[in-house]
């Protein structure tokens, strides 16, 4: 019987993690846990020295070691105590194109290893003792220190001459070591692992292991396909920062976006898609992960998610395990304010223009300084507005465009996942002038600052010198925006809009030019939306319809064209979506629901509900904020963090246009409403919070 070799494996919390082989019929079997690429929790009990080895296989619940049937290894997800005499020593087995890595621990020497095994060949290529790291790969040998509460990432590759790269990095992309060696053995492919310091040193108290994962990679070919001898379709995933649905396709006729009009009139827009949660960071990591805000218990701009759920499997992960070229460039994950790039997301690390914008001579004018960036300065402050100073090849968003375009064209023969994040239509709004001159400001017409009678927390703190625009030069610092600076703003918020609609334009010319149109899903979204003055606001951070509704375009083979859908759906629905329609498995906890439905009959009505939150106040006086759009209204219940008592609730009439301004839930004869929309928000929140495996919570 032959063996399914293929292992990657995640080690956090100074973690024993296992190597094991698979067999085949585990691999028919059980795909949960084979070839598709699952992740599932492993931890040891009764174990001793004598199973290091031994051939492993999965039976039910628990791994089996087939030369001492006694000894087994049960799967769960809680924390566990080992002997401290615990030792277990095991190779990664690898096969053709399969990779993976795996971390041994021996007690109480503080020995950490990691080896290669590859048709008998035997590779150490790191070790850690008394917290002191050590890459060896062929005569080469490296040293450094862990540092405490760091996750660390090891990344392993092989070029097609067989020479293997050993990269380990800490949160944040700090690279700690960085080394290749000749060539070895032609049949490695490559693998990731990582694992956590808890303490100064490395260490970790004696005999206490948290958190036990196991990892498989499919034979590259065995997924993905949508029929049998079909060509894996390619994915463009086009992230578009503060995009609300201002484009002319979406009715707003006075914005000029012909390319992501082109975009829609050949495939489907979603008139009625909706974000988890209105700001960057979290409604991006929700889209990645598939999992909701409350899944992740993450509200922030600045908690990185695996220190949530180490874990989870990405969106652009499951692509990698399917045999995706898997990579991102620009602004896909947020990575300002503490939080990092997820470096197991994608095959190569994330492509950013700063670099090369750096390098450049800095240019000035008057009290003017970085014209030579999109973050130009006035009086060492940022302008909320401005004319790109270089030609718009240089332009950030165009950089990224440019580098995307170069990589559809060495990418072209394999299956790829390119996600592109372009940051325009953000703060400052800064594009070259041939966009600005598109718009008039004085025919711009600026919406009204009436608000509805809501709880005090319903918006954001506009007056605080602390909002988002507030920050910017020549901003005031309380009180309403003044009319010729609302028209700027809006001017640059639409000149940004049409210098990334040029961008878009470029990727898909690219994939014609390139002849992969046809074989190519095109995802195009924005993160959250935006208020342009509204309620006499700016920017986002609310539960309202302005905040939370986003443009969502999709494109591809299979997918109608020219076709518009009031299916509800949601951010989080787009990973299980992607995996379905090419093909892959989707992993259990994902939060959301695919609609490949939709995207084969636009009529389809999809989800009855769609959620967003978003919290106000700090500390003991934290209250959250979780909406509810249905068909008609927006139920918003107000909760104290603390205890879950309700504190206030909010009910908008959807029937017809306008803005949310009559808050029924303020008025008595709307009790009965009030009271049925409630039910229902206990109903829906419970079917759609689906809790996270318990494989993936920590």
């Amino acid at each position: 019987m032959s063996v399914y070799r293929a292992l990657a494996v995640m080690m956090m919390g100074a973690s024993v993690v296992l190597g094991a082989s698979l067999t085949d019929d585990f691999a028919r079997a059980n795909t949960d846990y084979s070839s598709n690429g699952a992740v599932m929790g492993a931890g040891w009990r009764n174990s001793a020295p004598d199973v290091a080895g031994a051939t492993w296989r999965i039976n039910a619940s628990e791994l089996q070691c087939d030369s001492a049937p006694n000894r087994t290894a049960v799967l769960y997800n809680e924390e566990i105590m080992l002997d401290t005499k615990f030792f277990f020593s095991a190779d990664v087995l690898l096969k053709g194109a399969y990779g993976g890595v795996v971390f041994n621990y021996q007690n109480p020497t503080n020995y950490y290893a990691a080896r290669i095994r590859s048709y008998g060949n035997l590779y150490q290529i790191i070790k850690c003792v008394d917290g002191k790291i050590s890459a060896v790969l062929s005569d080469q040998t490296t040293t450094q220190d862990l540092h405490a509460d760091q996750y660390y990432t090891l990344r392993i590759s092989a070029d097609l001459h067989g020479a293997i790269s050993l990269e380990i990095t800490e949160a944040g992309s700090r690279t700690v070591l960085n080394t290749v060696t000749e060539a070895v053995d032609s049949t490695f492919a490559g693998g990731y692992a990582g694992f956590y310091c808890l303490q100064a040193g490395g260490r970790t108290p004696a005999g206490r292991y948290d958190h036990f994962n196991v990892q498989t990679f499919p034979e590259p070919g065995s997924e993905g396909r949508l029929d049998d001898g079909a060509q894996k379709p390619n994915v463009l995933f086009i992230a578009i920062d503060d995009l609300r649905p201002e484009l002319n396709c979406y009715g707003a006729h006075q914005i000029k976006s012909p390319n992501i009009d082109t975009l829609a009139n050949n495939g489907i827009r979603f008139d009625r898609a909706y974000t988890q949660f209105a700001i960057c960071s979290v409604s991006r990591t929700t889209l990645l992960t598939g999992v909701r805000p409350d899944g992740l218990g993450i509200y922030d701009l600045g908690t990185f998610f695996r220190t949530k759920a180490p874990d989870i499997v990405t969106l652009p992960q499951r692509f990698i395990q399917a045999g995706y070229a898997v990579e991102g460039m620009g602004k896909i994950y947020h990575t300002g304010h503490g939080n990092s790039d997820d470096e197991l997301s994608w095959s190569r690390p994330t492509w950013l223009p700063q670099a090369m914008v750096a390098g450049r001579e800095k240019i000035s004018a008057g009290n003017r300084t970085e014209l030579q960036t999109t973050y130009p300065r006035c009086e060492g402050i940022p302008v909320p507005w401005a004319e790109f100073a270089l030609p718009e090849s240089d332009h950030d968003d165009a950089l990224v465009a440019t580098h995307a375009i170069e990589r559809m064209t060495a990418l072209k023969d394999q299956p790829f996942f390119l996600a592109v994040g372009f940051v325009k239509p953000h703060l400052p709004f800064v594009a070259p002038k041939k966009y600005w001159d598109l718009y008039d400001p004085s025919q711009i017409e600026i919406p009204s600052s009436d608000k509805p009678d809501v709880e005090h927390f319903a918006f954001a703190s506009w007056d605080s010198i602390n909002g988002e625009l507030r920050k910017y030069y020549g901003m005031p610092a309380k009180g309403l925006m003044p009319d010729e600076d609302s028209r700027k703003l809006i001017q640059g918020y639409y000149a940004c809009v049409s210098f990334v609609d040029a961008q878009v334009g470029r990727l898909v010319d690219a994939l014609k030019q390139l002849d992969l149109y046809n074989n190519t899903i095109i995802v195009l979204w924005g993160d959250h939306g935006y208020k342009l003055g509204e309620y006499g606001d700016w920017c986002k951070h609310t539960n309202f319809e302005i905040d939370t509704h986003i443009p969502l375009i999709i494109a591809g083979p299979g997918i109608k064209k020219d076709a518009v859908t009031d299916a509800m759906v949601e951010t989080v629905d787009l990973y299980p979506t992607l995996c379905e329609f090419v093909g892959l498995s989707i992993p259990d906890n994902l939060q959301g629901s695919s609609f490949l439905p939709v995207l084969e009959t636009p009529s389809t009505m999809w989800n009855a509900v769609a959620f967003n939150q978003f919290p106000r106040g700090l500390g003991d006086g934290e209250v959250m904020g979780r909406s509810m759009r249905t068909d008609r209204y927006r139920y918003t219940r107000w909760s104290r963090m603390s205890d879950g008592t309700t504190v206030g609730e909010e009910v908008y009439d959807h029937s017809g246009p306008g803005l949310e301004m009559d808050n029924l839930a303020a008025k008595p004869e709307n009790r009965d409403l009030v009271k049925k929309l409630s039910a229902r928000f206990d109903r829906e929140y419970k079917k759609e919070h689906r809790s996270l495996n318990q494989q993936n919570q920590h």
